[in-house]
């Protein structure tokens, strides 16, 4: 059954720029991952700052994958000096029946 998660990241003031190039590098290699099905990134209209992912994976599995992979890792470091939070707001999605 597929998973789906919707992430949450706050850009400190002024790293809007640097958040931006990040995510669109994560969301880029993302997609190359098997059991990945979606990755994509927004913005809030009314606040620039704050990031939203959305993910949809094949299964708990691809997702277990994906979030110990390396290029998670490096990218959980590098966001770490740009963003307001220490963890991002992670919500597993359910779909309705």
């Amino acid at each position: 059954m597929p998973k789906d998660i919707y992430t949450e990241y706050t850009a400190l003031p002024g790293h809007e720029q640097q958040v931006t190039a990040m995510i669109n590098e994560l969301t880029l290699a993302a997609i190359l991952e098997p059991g990945i099905l979606l990755c994509a990134a927004y913005t809030l209209d009314h606040a620039p700052q704050k990031y939203l992912i959305f993910e949809r994976y094949l299964d708990e599995q691809a997702f277990e994958s994906h979030i110990t992979s390396e290029c998670r890792r490096q990218f959980t470091a590098k966001m770490s000096h740009h963003m307001e939070d220490e963890q991002p707001a992670m919500t597993r999605l359910n779909a309705l029946p």
